[in-house]
């Protein structure tokens, strides 16, 4: 049986097994013979010949017929059409081209006979007196291995080289072999295209011939290279496999070859065209530099990983072709680090993005309004921050306020003036005076809310409020009056009459008294309050009025002085009995408004002054809090 080996030559190995060498240029076809030799039809004898010019003007018939291979060895040619039975000697190699082998037919093998076997015979012995019959067997044992002879022929049109093993007249096709024979078939390629060497080996078959019959070994055959069939006594494949690079002869080693076992042509072959038509030259190594700078934000050097890969190609034999690929085998990666100062564009790289600028609004301020107005145009400022980064060290950056890009914008809205705001302005005072109704003083007075203030609700909403000169906080209170309206004089009533600094005695007659609100009648403030508020000083009429004081013919009382009795704040329902009960409603017309430092008189059943220094309360506040 045959083993092939593809890409892969034996070599170094010892006898039991068999070493795998990868030739540098190529696959090897390698096939090795198991212990039987292909069985084919009887070998035409060869003679050597000169070799023609051109190897393919040998007779096409030169080579041998040949056979697929099998577990049984050819019958070989007969002893009389076959080389003499001892092996060639080893012969050098020469340094020229050998000769092309022309083959001739060989004779039809004999047919193999076996002699008859024959005894011989001996006297018979006599042992006491007895005679023994003895026969001896005079045939020779038969032989385990048998003695062969050897010879070949070549075709190297084809690459073939066919190799037969004869024994004696008595031995047959299959018999083992006494001294097999281990044979290669080995094609080099130039790698120099002016030199025959260097060689590299790109195919080899391996084949065991160890039996009587015919051996073929074949290659692929070339125009330019060396074609070399090796062979060895030594059952061991390493023995025939060729080196990984052949400098020259016997450099580093070679094979024996088959010539110098087996009568037959020399058996190598080597082309006058050196470097292989088609074979490409070998490009240069590739070499590839990678740098991988690293840092990080901060840092003030790069580390760089620096990373040479270099990849040599070679030139194989693939598929009857030549082929450039990469040598991966002696591909070399060095790697080194080294560092270096940051450059603009790496520190530029970690610069942070700036944010947005700030916006910031100042409060609102209200400008200056007058009373009368219902709404106030309020002042603010809009600052817009920018910020930008700042590189503080290597590659450290900051993010600052860009304070060279301030900016500082007024802005101004229009708003409604709140109640509170409005409220903060007087009441708009008409009528304000005291008056007599008959002979009973009173108050009568009319006021406006603020322009802008809103109407309350209640139809009563005001009070007022005569202040005690004294500072006790004795004041006389009305609450719940209209906006327009009159009302008794405090001390006044009138039924039973009577008048502020006056009381009533048992008789009818009046005393004048220290009592009865006389700190009313020289002159007293009165205060009117919604939420706006107004106050004015009110005199009380005159004593020559008809109301200040009792008729004059009511008999004089000589009054007993007393102390002046401390009044609290009176509400509206806790006025005095005789005002609570005859109180002057309101008339209920507008009353045109009067300045407050306008005096005069008017005529209501008599004379009626109108006193007064009013107090007129207009407030601006510039910067007052808001209603937002």
């Amino acid at each position: 049986m045959f083993l092939k080996l593809k890409g892969k030559v034996l070599g170094g190995i010892g006898a039991a097994a068999v070493a795998t060498v990868l030739f540098a240029l190529g696959p090897v076809n390698a096939a090795m013979a198991d212990d039987a030799p292909v069985a084919q039809p009887a070998a035409a004898d060869t003679t050597a010949t000169p070799a023609p010019t051109d190897p393919a003007a040998a007779p096409a018939a030169a080579e041998p017929a040949q056979s697929p291979a099998t577990d049984e060895p050819q019958a070989p040619a007969s002893p009389e059409a076959t080389a003499p039975s001892a092996p060639a000697a080893p012969t050098p190699e020469p340094a020229a081209s050998p000769a092309v082998t022309t083959p001739v037919a060989a004779a039809p093998a004999p047919v193999a006979s076996t002699p008859a076997p024959q005894a011989a015979k001996a006297a018979p012995a006599v042992t006491n007196n007895v005679a023994v019959q003895q026969t001896t067997n005079t045939d020779p044992p038969k032989p385990t291995c048998v003695k062969t002879t050897r010879t070949h022929t070549i075709n190297w049109s084809t690459g073939t080289l066919v190799l037969t093993l004869k024994g004696g007249k008595n031995d047959k096709v299959g018999d083992t072999a006494c001294n097999p024979l281990q044979t290669s078939g080995v094609v080099y390629s130039f790698i120099d295209p002016n030199s025959q060497w260097d060689q590299v080996p790109v195919e080899a078959v391996f084949v065991r011939a160890d039996k009587i019959g015919v051996y073929t070994i074949k290659v692929t055959p070339i125009e330019c290279g060396q074609i070399d069939f090796y062979a060895s006594e030594k059952d061991d494949p390493s023995a025939v496999a060729p080196p990984p690079v052949l400098k020259g002869h016997n450099d580093p080693y070679e094979p024996d070859f088959v010539h110098q076992y087996s009568s037959g042509p020399t058996s190598y072959r080597v082309s006058s065209t050196y470097g292989c038509p088609g074979r490409p030259p070998v490009p240069p190594t590739d070499v590839k530099k990678v740098d991988v700078p690293q840092f990080v934000c901060g840092d003030t050097v790069v580390t760089i990983t620096t990373t040479i890969t270099k990849t040599p190609y070679k030139v194989v034999f693939v598929d009857g072709g030549w082929k450039i690929v990469p040598d991966t085998d002696n591909v070399t990666v060095d790697t080194t680090t080294s560092t270096k100062p940051l450059t603009d564009q790496e520190i530029q790289s970690c610069k942070p993005d700036v944010p947005p600028p700030t916006v910031v609004q100042s409060p609102w301020e209200n400008g200056e309004w007058v009373c009368g107005d219902t709404t106030v145009t309020q002042h603010a400022t809009i600052t817009t921050t920018p910020y930008k980064a700042v590189l503080v060290e290597g590659s450290t950056w900051k993010i600052v306020p860009d304070t060279d890009n301030i900016t500082v914008v007024p802005t101004t809205q229009v708003i409604p003036l709140t109640k509170d705001q409005i409220g903060t302005c007087p009441l708009i005072p008409g009528t304000i005076q005291a008056t007599c109704v008959g002979s009973i003083p009173s108050l009568k007075y009319a006021l406006e809310l603020p322009v802008g203030f809103p109407v309350p609700e209640n139809p009563t909403p005001m009070t007022a409020t005569f202040i005690n000169p004294d500072n006790s906080g004795n004041d006389y209170v009305v609450r719940n009056l209209p906006l327009e309206g009159q009302f008794l004089w405090p001390g006044a009533s009138i039924n039973p009459p009577n008048w502020p600094g006056w009381e009533r005695n048992a008789d009818g007659t009046y005393s004048e008294t220290d009592g009865n609100y006389r700190w009313t009648r020289e002159g007293v403030t009165v205060l009117f309050q919604v939420n706006p508020e107004y106050s004015v000083k009110v005199d009380y009429p005159p004593a020559s009025s008809i109301c200040a004081n009792p008729p004059a013919s009511t008999p004089p009382v000589t009054p007993t002085p007393t102390p002046t009795p401390t009044q609290p704040t009176v509400p509206a329902a806790n006025v005095p009995p005789a005002q609570s009960s005859d109180h002057l409603a309101s008339t209920g017309k507008n009353i045109s408004s009067v300045p407050a430092w306008i005096g005069g008189s008017l005529g209501v059943a008599g004379i009626i002054l109108l006193v007064g220094s009013a107090l007129y309360r207009r407030r601006r506040r510039p910067g007052e809090a808001t209603n937002e």
